[in-house]
Formats: C-alpha cells, sequence, structure tokens
C-alpha cells in the first residue's frame, strides 16, 4: 500500500501545476527569499541551476543576476519557460549538459536535489561541478537540502522524511556527505521561517580565495 501511494505521489508530482501547489501549501516560495539572502548572491553574477524544477527561486533574485536553469523533466522546463519568459534560459539536461563561462562570478546551485540521490551520485555530481568551476576561478558550489533535525519533534522528522526524495540525510550525515567530496565548505542549518522544517546549506571554497 505505501508503494503505491509513492508511486501515485511521484507521479502526480510530475505535473509543474500540482509540484508548485505543495511547495505553496509549506510555504515554500516565503522561505526562499530567506535563503537567497544567506547566500550572498553578488548582483551581475550567473546562476546555473541544476534540477532546477519550475524555477520559482527567480522571482527572489535581482534582476542583474543572470540564470540558467537545467531539469530532466521537460514539463517542469516548459512551465519555468513561460513563466519567467526573458528572465533567463531552460534546458532539458542534467549536469552533463552544463557549460561555464571562463570568467566572472558564477554559483552552482543544487536547490533541493541531493535527497533524490544516494550518497555516490552526490559525490560524482559534486565532483563534475568542481572539475567545471576550475576552468572558472570566481565559480562556486553552492548546495541547500531539507534535513532531518534533531531539534524537530518527532511529527516533524516524519513530515521531512515523507518527501518523494528517497534520501533524506540527517544534519550530522549531510555534513559527512558534503566533507567527503574532497572540497572545502561553510556548512549551516537553516530553519524555516514558520515551519518546524531545516535545511542544510553548503557553500564550497571559493578558489580565488
Amino acid at each position: 500500500m505505501f508503494a503505491f501511494f509513492s508511486r501515485f505521489r511521484d507521479q502526480l508530482l510530475e505535473h509543474p501545476i500540482i509540484y508548485e501547489f505543495v511547495q505553496f501549501l509549506f510555504l515554500a516560495n516565503y522561505n526562499r527569499d530567506i535563503l537567497i539572502k544567506k547566500l550572498n548572491i553578488d548582483n551581475d553574477s550567473l546562476i546555473i541551476d541544476v534540477g532546477c524544477g519550475t524555477s520559482k527561486i527567480v522571482q527572489f533574485l535581482d534582476s542583474s543576476i543572470k540564470y540558467v536553469g537545467y531539469d530532466s523533466n521537460l514539463n517542469y522546463v516548459r512551465k519555468a519557460n513561460h513563466t519567467h519568459s526573458g528572465r533567463g534560459a531552460w534546458f532539458v539536461g542534467d549536469a552533463g549538459s552544463v557549460r561555464v563561462p571562463p570568467d566572472g562570478r558564477v554559483t552552482f546551485l543544487l536547490l533541493a536535489l541531493l535527497h533524490h540521490l544516494n550518497d555516490d551520485a552526490c559525490v560524482k555530481l559534486i565532483q563534475h561541478l568542481d572539475s567545471l568551476r576550475r576552468q572558472n576561478p570566481h565559480a562556486r558550489i553552492t548546495v541547500i537540502d531539507p534535513c532531518v533535525s534533531r531539534r524537530q519533534s518527532r511529527l516533524w522528522q516524519a513530515i521531512t522524511r515523507a518527501d518523494r526524495g528517497q534520501f533524506i540525510r540527517t544534519e550530522e550525515s549531510y555534513v559527512q556527505l558534503l566533507k567527503s567530496t574532497g572540497l572545502e565548505w561553510s556548512i549551516m542549518f537553516q530553519r524555516h521561517a514558520r515551519l518546524s522544517y531545516y535545511y542544510g546549506i553548503g557553500i564550497s571554497k571559493d578558489l580565488s580565495v
């Protein structure tokens, strides 16, 4: 029964309208504004968003920030391109499709992506992006992902784990995962502004420093 429910849930969330409605229920848009401020993304820089979904984050970015999104879901890409037309560029693809300019500030953004991948896949993805950022000393990798915190009640821990991503991690596991990539990170944890929901935030060290 649980497996049937999970498949049904995942099929529903493949549709952009339902996906965005669920995001609305969890006040995701309200919290994205706060998360963006935490990242200190420079104006006139470029964000390359891998696993971008419908790119609701775009509406919270300064207009001077350039944006490129990649996602394997064609419907998400079409929705993002329609909603934010003229505000960026969107492509159907994964990290293997990503290209990086040789100069200028660049942020590779992995927003709520890693909990859909096992540890080995996460490490390979981040190390691939690391190989790309070495083409530009001002590029960095930023990871934001939901995690289970000891500060949550058991109910909120269960709600967090109910995500369609099969690899929700604890705060401790999140730290271990990022360290296992071999990169240097600044790591913090942020509580949702209104819900007992926690995010891990990892920002790789700038190679130009």
